[in-house]
């Protein structure tokens, strides 16, 4: 759509990761490097983590197109997969078998166990070549704790595959607190490498709007103003997916003014437009200051109701129900007026009310279930989740213009091992098995 006036390709701000515009940044630069040198140190766990929108797939896209040719790849963007299924991908990967086989020949029947076999039998063939194996695992927070026992089971230590297999975790900050469950904590103790990307500074947003203008073939032919790539940085806080949806936006207002140049206020328009606000800089004598991300954190907490507002802006279509954080100062806008829950099982409330006391991080964790549009559909499932003891909360959140939405949460708990616990309880409700942990 930028064709007609910027001359470009394709979309330059374009929000599919793509590893060609991957941008080295200081700190995406930094991650680069270190994940190279640990993937041809064939290093056993390694865990990529950053906040919504913050490069990760990009990041690991990018690495994977530099492997050499003796070492397999499989990467997992479905983290919800059971152990059977993600089994089956991985060995469709790395070229054991094809998808036809994996329905119809010998392996379509095949037990977990039968699967992990043939994964074994496969990774020993490739010791005499001097080969190794990769398995990156995107959004790895969303995977369920149970199969997250089973990835650190693959990964060694002593067996065949924990020498020729290396692991990549790749998901948002949460997953570092979830690998401190009982469940998985001897995973976190294996994890030989660790990568945290951070947001871009104000000069590394300019180099990357140039970057990705670059790439696209628009080149000279955009003109993005100083001062409105200065307003990018303040609404965005230098956060990739943020930078793109804003850039996106301003050109298409330009294009529809017929405009080659992006002023400030047209990056004011399509900031108000996403309902972006200017992110503040702190005062480095702030306690806040000695926590970098800060500066970003309201941003990247609503990426996933801005990517929503954004996809309703360029094609005014309706979405299904969101089931992403929410960006609040609290998970709980709007406690629930129904009867008070059933004295739940000893596992499952005397967690949850035990955050009512100050956790030492200062942080309090939720289990997020769904949302729903219709308050009748939130009320329902708040009701089936007091059948079975878990304590439960609906916080109203109104997306402009896209309306309003309940969205049901299970807590709070103190601290994110016990949320994990409360993951596991709802998973098992049938349809509920992306609930996930949020924190706030």
């Amino acid at each position: 759509m930028h064709q007609d006036i910027f001359g470009s390709a394709e979309k330059p701000f374009s929000l599919v990761a793509d590893s060609k515009y991957f941008y080295r940044s200081a700190s995406h630069g930094a991650a680069f490097d270190q994940l190279q040198e640990a993937i041809r140190q064939r290093d056993g766990f390694i865990l990529v983590t950053g906040e919504v929108g913050s490069g990760k797939t990009t990041l690991i896209k990018s690495v994977l197109e530099q492997v050499d040719r003796k070492t397999f790849t499989s990467l997992i963007q479905d983290p919800s997969l059971s152990e059977d299924a993600l089994l089956r991908v991985v060995l469709q990967d790395f070229g054991l078998v094809s998808r036809d086989e994996l329905k119809q020949g010998r392996l379509a029947h095949a037990s977990a166990r039968e699967l992990l076999a043939a994964l074994d039998d496969f990774l020993s063939s490739l010791r005499p070549l001097g080969a190794s194996a990769l398995l990156v695992i995107d959004e790895a927070q969303e995977m369920p704790l149970e199969t997250l026992d089973q990835i650190s089971a693959l990964g060694g230590p002593g067996g065949g595959m924990g020498k020729q297999l290396q692991i990549v975790l790749v998901g948002q900050p949460i997953l570092k607190d979830l690998l401190t469950s009982p469940l998985v904590r001897e995973l976190d103790g294996r994890v030989t490498t660790r990568v945290d990307l951070k947001p871009f500074t104000a000069d590394e947003t300019s180099q990357y709007v140039s970057h990705r203008l670059m790439v696209a073939g628009a080149g000279p032919a955009v003109d993005f103003a100083p001062a409105a790539v200065a307003s990018v940085h303040r609404y965005s806080g230098g956060v990739p997916r943020l930078i793109n949806m804003l850039c996106d936006g301003a050109m298409l207002s330009a294009q529809s003014q017929g405009a080659t140049s992006i002023s400030p206020r047209i990056v004011d328009a399509a900031a108000g437009r996403l309902e972006l606000r200017p992110i503040r800089t702190v005062s480095s004598a702030s306690p806040w200051s000695r926590k970098p991300v800060v500066l970003a954190t309201a941003a990247l907490i609503v990426v996933a109701l801005i990517v929503a507002a954004y996809a309703s802006i360029r094609d005014g279509a309706d979405a299904a129900p969101i089931t992403a954080p929410v960006a609040s100062s609290s998970p709980v806008t709007q406690p629930s007026s129904s009867p008070t829950p059933v004295a739940p099982p000893p596992a499952t409330m005397p967690e949850a009310t035990a955050a009512a006391a100050a956790s030492p991080s200062g942080q309090t964790y939720w289990v997020l279930v769904a949302s729903f549009r219709q308050a009748r559909e939130a009320t329902a499932l708040l009701d089936q989740l007091r059948g079975r003891g878990l304590p439960v909360r609906e916080v109203r959140v109104v997306t402009s213009p896209r309306g309003v939405w309940h969205q049901v949460l299970v807590g709070p708990y103190p601290d994110a091992a016990a949320a994990a616990r409360g993951q596991v309880l709802v998973r098992q409700i049938p349809g509920y098995a992306d609930a996930h942990v949020i924190s706030s």
